[in-house]
């Protein structure tokens, strides 16, 4: 029985370890349970789950199928299996995988997100279809009907999709995403009154999306009203300024009414960005042509036949190029040959088969043509039917999530030796406490207050793992030495070891004050609750939340109390109370932080956004622009983006 307990305990810090992304740690643990179980199929996949995360897909599938050997009637390790062998472009393997993972499970939604991407890579439109279906019958999620509504446009059933998307509006007329979905399917039909009210409402509703602007611009430029398909481009250029499909609009519509210079430039952006776009190049050498650059023209228009050695437009282009500069023996021969392809061409009906620059306008992408999904493997998948995040599962192509700021504030300050470097232009948080207990604990590595946990390797691991041996080892014959406890807790910590640790603090502070120890329990308190909210199958999920962040509270509460001018604590508390929403109080907590510490970035990032959360836009911006200013490059994204 004891030994039992043991593996499922090491087990279970092992996915504390995993959860905090601590992946060569947690592959410790499992190792451990491995070498005294090794006929568990469990701690095989977790491993291989951290694998995963470190990109060693072929140890993964090592560990996945010793598993599957030992438990095949899991399907979580056959989905695992499956998100292995995609990475790897392994399809064939891969829908045997989700496959069996279906026959064990059927109505999984993450299972049934995987094969859809399986069936679509298959060109399997039909059967791809009757799975969203199931999805939408089950989840009723709006981006699964978009995708839904994709799908039909990828089988060329333009009046479907049409049809689908107007049954989306007449449901919610007032989302941004339907809107322009319905107004590209429209567009794809020659609808061109109603593609152009879709997307003019869009934009009236202050899309993201810079595709709704090119998109207008092209329904402009075909009514001829290029200044206003020039400004819809500027304005999608504005939003997103390598988006190409607004560039390359732009750069026509900028040769046709003769701006030829800025033409070129935007031309020249696309190449930048992307060496191998044809259909740029192309446009630049005629737009060099109508310039008299015929050398310029006569490289682009060769690089381009070099790609696509039978690409007529091309061929006529550089023979002008070359007939221009007097080379008439090389346009004779690009001239004739041009004919000759026609010529076959049209006893082929016109058929060809090899994919060619484009010459023409382009159509943006609509979100729902653009969809697809990301592979973002989840550990507790087949734990259960909720339908994964959108964020998790979903994403789009283009540019326009690139230009989104994720916000997230800093985190709190921990006791550890080690620390990332550079987190803060090097700044290192210093406090008088702190290097009280250095002076008088001498015997290790200095203890730091660190905003950036690394994550231990082999070789660290093995060293806290005997650090906690030796002092367990003395603590049996002087079980009252607060000096150990102290050390032996923060090595549980940063082992992720939350019980044991939060059990060392505990014994110590039946003994003495400490403001350390108050402060480190407040901080393993605070990671351990994090873990169990993240984690579906933790023990405490039943957890009342609120109890447990007031203990945190108590905890920061005491530190303050015995070293008033620790500001380290003061930081970390207004992040505990802004999580649970009292962010007035969390500003006075950060304003008192930043008393006692006037260089904390932290403090100063995390006051900005608390004061954006109360709409205090101002004050926010102010805060993060001394957290740039001191250092933290995020707080420069995030004010871009409210300019």
């Amino acid at each position: 029985m004891g030994a039992q307990l043991n593996t499922d305990r090491i087990l279970s810090v092992g996915r504390s370890a995993l959860y905090f992304q601590d992946y060569v740690l947690s592959i410790q643990y499992f190792n451990q349970v491995i070498k005294a179980k090794p006929y568990l199929s469990e701690p095989y996949y977790y491993r291989a789950a951290a694998k995963i995360n470190l990109e060693d897909y072929v140890g993964a599938e090592n560990d996945l199928n010793t598993a599957l050997e030992m438990n095949p009637f899991a399907s979580n390790l056959y989905y695992a299996r499956c998100f292995v062998r995609l990475q790897q472009d392994r399809w064939e393997e891969a829908a045997a995988d989700i496959e069996q993972a279906l026959t064990l499970s059927p109505e999984t939604p993450t299972y049934l997100m995987t094969r859809l991407e399986i069936l679509e890579h298959d060109k399997k439109y039909d059967e791809a279809l009757r799975d969203i279906d199931f999805l939408i019958k089950k989840t009723n999620n709006i981006d699964l009907m978009l995708d839904k509504g994709r799908l039909l446009l990828m089988t060329n059933d333009t009046a479907a999709a049409v049809n689908h998307f107007e049954s989306l509006a007449a449901r919610d007329s007032g989302n941004v995403d339907i809107l322009g979905a319905r107004a590209y399917a429209r567009l794809l039909v020659d609808d061109i009154d109603g593609a152009m009210a879709d997307y003019s409402r869009t934009i009236a509703m202050h899309t993201s999306n810079p595709m709704n602007y090119v998109n207008r611009g092209i329904l402009r430029y075909r009514k001829q009203d290029y200044r206003g398909a020039l400004a819809d481009c500027d304005k999608a250029v504005q939003m997103a300024p390598d988006y190409e499909a607004a560039l390359f609009n732009r750069a026509l519509i900028r040769a046709e009414v003769g701006d030829y210079n800025n033409a070129v430039k935007d031309l020249d952006r696309i190449i930048k960005n992307d060496p191998d776009a044809f259909d740029a190049i192309f446009q630049r050498a005629t737009v060099q042509m109508r310039c008299g650059n015929n050398m310029e023209a006569l490289t682009d228009f060769s690089a381009v036949l070099k790609q696509y050695p039978t690409f007529i437009p091309a061929l006529y282009g550089r023979a002008e190029a070359y007939e221009s500069m007097g080379r008439r023996q090389m346009a004779y021969r690009d001239m004739q040959l041009a004919f000759n392809l026609t010529e076959a061409r049209k006893k082929n009906k016109g058929k060809n088969t090899e994919e060619e620059p484009d010459t023409e306008i382009h159509v943006a992408k609509s979100d729902s043509q653009a969809r697809a999904r990301s592979r973002l493997f989840d550990v507790s998948a087949g734990k259960g039917n909720q339908m994964p995040n959108n964020a998790q599962t979903l994403s789009l192509r283009g540019t326009v999530q690139n230009n989104e700021v994720l916000v997230a504030t800093q985190p709190n300050f921990q006791l550890s030796y080690y620390e990332r470097a550079n987190l803060v232009d090097g700044l290192v948080a210093y406090d008088d406490l702190l290097d009280a207990y250095n002076r008088v604990h001498t015997k290790r590595l200095p203890l730091k207050l660190v905003n950036g946990e690394i994550p231990l390797s082999r070789s660290l691991a093995d060293f806290h793992f005997s650090a906690i041996d030796a002092a367990t080892n003395k603590l049996s014959t002087s079980p009252d030495s607060l000096l150990l406890l102290f050390e032996r807790a923060v090595d549980y910590a940063l082992l992720q070891d939350f019980t044991s640790s939060l059990a060392d603090f505990s014994r110590l502070l039946l003994h003495t004050n400490d403001a350390l120890a108050y402060f480190g329990r407040a901080n393993v308190r605070y990671k351990q609750l994090e873990y169990n909210k993240g984690n579906p199958d933790a023990e405490n999920k039943n957890t009342v939340y609120a109890y447990e962040y007031e203990m945190i509270i108590r905890d920061y509460d005491m530190a303050i109390k015995l070293a008033p001018s620790f500001a380290y604590a003061w930081f970390n508390r207004a992040n505990v109370v802004a999580e649970s929403g009292d962010y007035r109080r969390a500003i006075s907590n950060y304003d008192e932080a930043l008393r006692l510490a006037p260089n904390m970035a932290e403090a100063y990032f995390n006051r900005g956004l608390t004061h954006i959360y109360l709409g205090e836009v101002q004050e926010g911006i102010e805060d993060l622009s001394r957290a740039g200013e001191k250092g933290i490059s995020e707080a420069y994204a995030l004010l871009k983006k409210m300019r």
